[in-house]
């Protein structure tokens, strides 16, 4: 099921660089919802924005479940920033968990700006999976930085943004679970701490880094059932998710560097999305392409291979030295 979905996807990357995002036509019939997913599976879906994934050290490439890793991934969140309510929330998790994972880093083909500005709105990428068929996943923003979301499979989610800054984003959120994949319904709370850092290429593209830390509480889950069927499948779905959303994000932003008119048409169609939301996207994308064919047109001919090929040797080079780190952590 995830290869013909990881296909369904790609072809519809395509249809986005064509300019078809309508989600009509022959070809929408093949475009149908997944599986069901448990609920930190749609958090996750719904609250990552990145892009396509450029090859990484393989010790990064691969998911961790360690102790080093998860203490890692505390040291780095925000807590002592948190109002003492949002605090106890992330310790409350942190304190009870039942399980922990740390996904493969990815890295992103995107500026900084627009890479904050999707994560921080996810309801543009939501409802423009919505407007080519791909999804059935239902994004509301209920508050300022709060989230109802569905994946129209059985899963509902209630997600509140406890931190977010340029490199760090803290996310808390509980859903329930009713569906086929387990006889019971599964009751949690998780929480999603999401890093990145930023290395500018030296043909001016940006590239960001990005790593994700998810904590999940099943209270009412036996330690056997988490071990032998939960974990397992969350983590496999959860991966997955991860990397594909990654690589639609990826065309999105190199559509919005290479055809911003296209862009202004397709964000009038988000009908799921706030007007002002809408309009601060159009002038982000208008901004960000205009960077980008500025820096174009200041490169001699042998440095433009970057602006269109995002696999830049040198970048490769640089994120395959790196430490296993992100911010520090190791």
């Amino acid at each position: 099921m995830e290869d013909s979905f990881s296909a369904r996807m790609r072809a519809r990357r395509r249809s986005l660089r064509s300019g078809d995002i309508s989600g009509s036509g022959a070809n929408s019939a093949h475009f149908v919802q997944r599986g069901p997913r448990p609920s930190v599976v749609l958090g996750m879906l719904v609250c990552l924005a990145s892009t396509a994934g450029i090859q990484v050290r393989a010790d990064l490439a691969k998911p961790a479940t360690g102790r080093a890793d998860r203490k890692a991934a505390i040291r780095l969140m925000p807590l002592e920033t948190l109002s003492p309510a949002d605090r106890r929330k992330a310790e409350h998790i942190l304190d009870d968990y039942s399980l922990y994972r740390r996904m493969p880093v990815q890295v992103v083909g995107c500026e900084p700006d627009m890479y904050v500005y999707l994560l921080r709105h996810p309801e543009i990428v939501v409802n423009i999976w919505q407007l080519m068929g791909v999804s059935k996943v239902s994004l509301q923003r209920t508050g300022p930085d709060t989230y109802y979301a569905s994946d129209g499979s059985g899963t509902l989610s209630d997600i509140e943004v406890l931190y977010s800054d340029h490199d760090t984003h803290l996310l808390y959120g509980t859903g329930t679970y009713e569906g086929p994949l387990f006889k019971r319904r599964l009751v949690g709370e998780f929480l999603l701490l999401v890093s990145a850092d930023y290395v500018r290429e030296t043909n001016g593209a940006y590239y960001t880094r990005v790593r994700l830390d998810a904590f999940v509480r099943l209270p009412h889950v036996g330690v056997e059932l988490v071990a032998k069927t939960v974990q397992p499948l969350m983590g496999r779905v959860a991966d997955f998710n991860f990397q594909e959303t990654v690589a639609f994000i990826g065309t999105l932003s190199h559509m919005v560097e290479t055809n911003p008119q296209g862009i202004e048409r397709l964000t009038k169609k988000l009908n799921q999305v706030e007007p002002q939301v809408r309009d601060q996207f159009v002038r982000l994308a208008w901004d960000v392409s205009r960077r980008r064919q500025a820096q174009a047109s200041a490169l001699v001919p042998g440095d433009r291979r970057g602006l269109v090929h995002r696999r830049s040797e040198p970048l490769i080079q640089q994120v395959r030295q790196a430490g296993a780190t992100l911010h520090g952590a190791r």
